[in-house]
This record gives structure tokens, C-alpha cells and sequence, in this order.
């Protein structure tokens, strides 16, 4: 079809115009509640440093957070990790993970269970800045850690800031990181305990990539968790703008965008068991007061 030059500039204006309006509403967007998806409302579930007797001290400030039964498992910067009972609202236990200082970015559950002595499958920890960006993949139980294996990635796509979590029923494990000017996820065959090497080690390389995506840059990333073909990437920092992000974990299509600044907080990590998502908070004006919402998750939204 062939237009005359009044109607070509016309429908020139139009495309620059809408292009406009997608940029605006893009920008508009952050720290806004956007689209349709699972999250629902929060609810307060504990502040750590409320139940931890002042004389333990709490270093550094939380990052990674995991669920398994009525435990969470709060992993601050450097080592640390903190232990509550989110039933009974209670300080179970702290203590200095075993040959892990890293900055512990994330945290998720796996599959397997190291020995038969192991209470909770192994726990995939994010080094993310620090180190190799490797995951340590750590034996815990309500006393002590230690790390079984650890799993690098050598590949030249991903360059600084590097997350992993964990697809337990399909077995995959993803990573989480930089490629030039956008994220990029990367998923993997998830590997077993007894794939590493004489030195604990995994080396995965860009060959051993099953899929990827990549989409837009986040400002400032977070955790990361799966879960039913989800993948749930909180952002953000207290003062500027706190979101959590919700994406196809086939087409890295957005799906869901919820406001977190309501809370006042910084979002760090999240783990999902049903029906509720729980995420952890890192308090900037007192870091001793990591604090734990959940959410209510509606599965068939779809």
C-alpha cells in the first residue's frame, strides 16, 4: 500500500510518539505496581533483631534468605548466618560459615543431602562480588556448615555480579549476571555432588548452557528464586526505589511488577513454599533489624 508524504509523516509522528510514551511509561514504572502475576499481599513475620539477645552480635548487614520447614535461615555479608523458628517467632542459633566470607548474595535449597547425618538438602550460596562468583554449595544444619562443593563459571559472557538459585523440580540450576548492558540468566543441568572434581570443584563454560535470555538492566539487582516457571527477582535500595520483579522463566517476559517501597526497606532475598513467598529486608538505618514478610501467592493467576 502506498501512502502520500502527508501521510508518511503522519504515521512517523506516530511511531516517535509512541515510542516516547513506552520510554516514559518504562521509566514511570519503577518502584510501581505493573502488570498481572502471582503476588499478592504482605504481612510481618518477624524482625530478627528483635529476637536475638543483644549480647550476640550481628555483623555486616543480611543479604541471602531461606526457608526449609519452619526454619529461615538469614545469611548476612562475610559469613554469617542467622537461624529463627518462623513458627514459634524465635532466635534458634548464629554462627560463622565454615570457608565462606563471601558477600552471600543468595540463598536456595537444593536437591540432595550430603550424607545421611544431613538434616537439610545442600544450600547453593551466592559469592556474587567476591572471590570467583562461584556458589558454594554448603552442608548446613542448625549448628554448623561446611562447604561440600563449589561451582564456577568460566564463561567470557558475564561479567561482574554473578547469582545462582535453583530449579529443584526440574533439576536446573541458573546463574544470574551481567552481560554488557543487560542481565542475563542462564540455565543448566543441575549439577550432582558426585560430578565435582578431587577438589570439590565444578567448572561449567558458556558450552554447557541449555538456554539464556537476556532483558533489561536492573539498577540495582538482588536476590533471585524459581518456582513454577517463575523466576522472582527483587531490586532496589531504601531511599531511591524497591521492587520485586516477576518474569517467564522461558521468554524473560515481564509479568509482574509490586512495589516494595511501601515497607521502607531494602529487599535482599526470597524463598516461596505454597502458597507464600517470604522475603528478607535489610533495615539501612539499623542492620541489626533484618526483617521477614511473606506474601500471599495466587499460582493460578494465569
Amino acid at each position: 500500500m502506498r501512502y502520500g508524504k502527508t501521510m508518511r509523516i503522519l504515521l512517523t509522528m506516530l511511531s516517535l510518539l509512541v515510542a516516547v510514551a513506552a520510554s516514559a511509561q518504562k521509566k514511570d514504572m519503577l518502584g510501581k505496581d505493573w502488570g498481572k502475576g502471582p503476588v499478592g499481599d504482605s504481612t510481618f513475620v518477624l524482625d530478627i533483631g528483635a529476637i536475638v539477645p543483644d549480647s550476640i552480635p550481628l555483623r555486616s548487614s543480611a543479604q541471602g534468605f531461606a526457608k526449609w520447614g519452619r526454619y529461615g535461615f538469614s545469611f548476612r555479608d562475610k559469613g554469617q548466618v542467622v537461624i529463627v523458628d518462623l513458627k514459634k517467632k524465635t532466635f534458634v542459633n548464629t554462627f560463622k560459615m565454615e570457608g565462606n566470607n563471601s558477600h552471600c548474595n543468595n540463598a536456595v535449597f537444593g536437591v540432595e543431602k550430603f550424607d545421611r547425618k544431613s538434616r537439610f538438602p545442600v544450600i547453593y550460596v551466592s559469592e556474587c562480588v567476591s572471590g570467583e562468583r562461584a556458589c558454594n554449595v554448603t552442608d548446613i544444619s542448625l549448628t554448623g556448615s561446611r562447604i561440600v562443593q563449589r561451582i564456577v563459571y568460566k564463561g567470557d559472557d558475564i561479567k561482574f555480579a554473578q547469582d545462582w538459585f535453583v530449579d529443584r523440580k526440574g533439576k536446573f540450576l541458573y546463574s544470574y549476571g551481567m552481560h554488557d548492558k543487560v542481565i542475563r540468566i542462564s540455565k543448566f543441568k543441575l549439577p550432582k555432588l558426585s560430578d565435582s572434581n578431587d577438589e570439590g570443584l565444578v567448572i561449567l563454560t558458556e558450552n554447557d548452557v541449555i538456554d539464556y535470555f537476556d532483558f533489561d538492566k536492573m539498577r540495582i539487582a538482588q536476590g533471585s528464586f524459581y518456582d513454577g516457571g517463575l523466576i522472582y527477582l527483587p531490586e532496589g535500595s531504601a531511599g531511591w526505589y524497591a521492587q520485586l520483579n516477576v518474569l517467564d522463566a522461558k521468554t524473560g517476559e515481564y509479568l509482574q511488577t509490586v512495589s516494595l517501597e511501601p515497607l521502607g526497606m531494602e529487599p535482599e532475598s526470597l524463598d516461596i513454599h505454597g502458597k507464600w513467598m517470604y522475603m528478607a529486608f535489610h533495615n539501612i538505618k539499623d542492620a541489626r533489624h533484618t526483617t521477614i514478610y511473606r506474601f500471599r501467592l495466587d499460582k493460578n493467576f494465569r
